[in-house]
């Protein structure tokens, strides 16, 4: 549903309130409303097109959670303040704030989805009904000011990769090193260090192959394992189903080896990384080949 990019909330303790109009105040224009808190040393002003931080939720009128910014990832949404188009207009209700300060308003639910929210009623909201928002402000910002912030963000987030990117071949010596490694690395640069050599048939490109493994990074840190899951992992080889370290390194093994992969990220997850792998990280496998099919 489109609503629930709208709005952010905190839950302000819903059991003040159960949808009925008591300590509600009403605006010129309709808006029902209840101030909970008021931070009396934030006063600044907001103006259109200002930027309000929000935690918020709001329910239908028999308490159905419609949308929660707790849900979201970051726990809060960006709302930007809009010119007000009918009466009773949730904006209208947003600018009477400031930070630091929460409320509730009730607004009707028609208005709310096809004026705010630019959708229908959703199925199960009875139409001319209200919907009642718990709202808590973190900040306000202008656009100017949140595009700069955010500028700043993508600057220290690329700073960040780059230093991983300088930082990989002097780790990946360093680790080579401390571990008494010397094998040398392939034309692709991943350097295959067999441990135990297996006496079962040859690796073959396009056979499905069964691999047990635990996966490193440079610094130890283990970020998966099949050992740990209790069964290996299949696949077929040379066919781009795993990363490209681990299509070449089983290519060298016997069923029954065991070896040590030294995986640069060129030949894993590059600059992205993944959410339990850094840019630019070399990546250390401790790999068994189980079995081949025939």
């Amino acid at each position: 549903m489109k609503i629930k990019t709208l709005i952010t909330p905190i839950l302000l303790g819903i059991t003040f309130f159960a949808c009925a109009d008591n300590g509600f105040k009403k605006s010129e224009s309709g808006l029902l409303y209840k101030i909970i808190k008021e931070n009396s040393g934030n006063k600044i002003g907001v103006v259109d097109s200002d930027i309000m931080m929000l935690n918020l939720s709001y329910y239908t009128e028999n308490d159905s959670l419609v949308f929660s910014s707790k849900e979201r990832p970051e726990g809060f949404v960006y709302i930007p303040l809009l010119k007000e188009e009918y009466r009773g207009d949730i904006m209208e209700g947003l600018k009477m704030l400031h930070v630091g300060d929460s409320a509730v308003f009730k607004v009707v639910a028609d208005s709310f989805f096809t004026k705010n929210a630019m959708t229908e009623v959703p199925p199960g909201i009875k139409k001319g009904s209200h919907l009642i928002f718990y709202v808590g402000v973190i900040d306000i910002k202008s656009r100017q000011q949140l595009v700069e912030e955010q500028m700043g963000q993508r600057r220290e987030s690329n700073d960040e990769i780059e230093r991983y990117r300088l930082e990989e071949a002097p780790a990946r010596q360093a680790y080579l090193e401390s571990n008494g490694i010397t094998d040398k690395p392939k034309e692709s640069g991943l350097i295959y260090n067999e441990i135990l050599a297996g006496k079962g048939p040859k690796a073959q490109k396009n056979k499905r192959v069964y691999v047990h493994y635990a996966g490193f990074l440079l610094n130890g840190r283990k970020f998966d394992s099949s050992y740990d899951r209790g069964e290996p992992i299949d696949f077929v080889l040379g066919t781009g189903q795993v990363i490209a370290g681990w299509d070449e390194g089983i290519s060298y093994m016997n069923v029954g080896t065991k070896a040590k992969l030294i995986i640069p990220s060129l030949l894993a997850y590059g600059s992205n990384g993944t959410p339990s792998i850094p840019p630019f990280s070399t990546l250390v496998f401790e790999v068994e080949l189980v079995k081949m099919d025939e």
